[in-house]
């Protein structure tokens, strides 16, 4: 991924592991706003659109374009070894909301920015959605 403050996606995949196995496909050329973070907020909050927060606001992104309803291919499944299926089904939107908080710990953004980040989305999401 490059450009500040968003820009195209190289493509991503991000893939959660437990026994079950989810992987969300970003595809290449996604062009997203890398968090939707004003300007003036840069300094107040010191969240960025850009660094930690770019895999997990791609992903985000590319959801809330679907309205959760993602287009075959984007997200697969499995179980264990098994092989990967597509998913059916369509997000809600307080799911997506939680992978985005859940991908920016895995990537380190610091607790509080994360909360923020997650609380602003909760809020504003909807307007997107």
């Amino acid at each position: 991924m490059k450009g500040a403050p968003g820009g195209k996606s190289k493509g991503y995949s991000y893939t959660e592991t437990s026994c079950l196995y989810n992987r969300i496909a970003v595809p290449s050329g996604f062009t997203y706003d890398g968090a939707s973070v004003p300007r003036i907020a840069w300094s107040i909050t010191g969240i960025r659109p850009d660094g930690l927060l770019r895999a997990a606001a791609a992903v985000h992104d590319w959801i809330y374009q679907w309205k959760g309803q993602l287009p075959r291919g984007s997200h697969a499944f499995r179980i264990d070894e098994f092989p990967w299926q597509d998913a059916i089904g369509r997000w809600r939107r307080k799911d997506c909301d939680r992978l985005f908080g859940r991908m920016m710990r895995e990537a380190g953004v610091p607790s509080i920015k994360r909360k923020m980040a997650y609380l602003a989305v909760r809020l504003l999401g909807g307007l997107s959605w």
